[in-house]
């Protein structure tokens, strides 16, 4: 604990070379799920953001993405499938987020392969 009372903080830099520890920004408090800081999740949030031509996948939305998200979350048996997985701007990933009794916003998606926000 820090002198304020909370937990460390852990390192956020990036993962090196030869590191034997995962790296992640969060407390150390918190739930930590290792597969996010895998090869094999890099390599599947690379293919998701290349299906989707790197943009938000919410209809209307032609913002790049950011972040790939699990249409139904792991811990509530979602898959790591390209089926289950979806690229997402900040704006509508930080509204997707899920609450604490796991539900989340509903919004339309375009289809798979669109090109454009509509």
């Amino acid at each position: 604990m820090t002198r304020s009372g909370n937990p460390p903080l852990l390192s956020c830099r990036k993962p090196r070379l030869g590191d034997t520890k995962p790296v992640a920004a969060i407390r150390a408090s918190n739930y930590v799920d290792t597969f996010y800081l895998s090869d094999t999740w890099r390599a599947l949030r690379g293919q998701a953001m290349q299906r989707d031509r790197f943009s938000c996948v919410i209809m209307g939305c032609s913002n790049r993405a950011k972040v790939v998200d699990h249409r139904v979350p792991r811990r509530h048996g979602g898959s790591d499938a390209l089926t289950n997985l979806r690229s997402l701007c900040a704006h509508h990933d930080a509204v997707l987020k899920e609450t604490p009794d796991g539900s989340r916003a509903a919004m339309t998606e375009r289809p798979v392969g669109s090109t454009h926000g509509y």
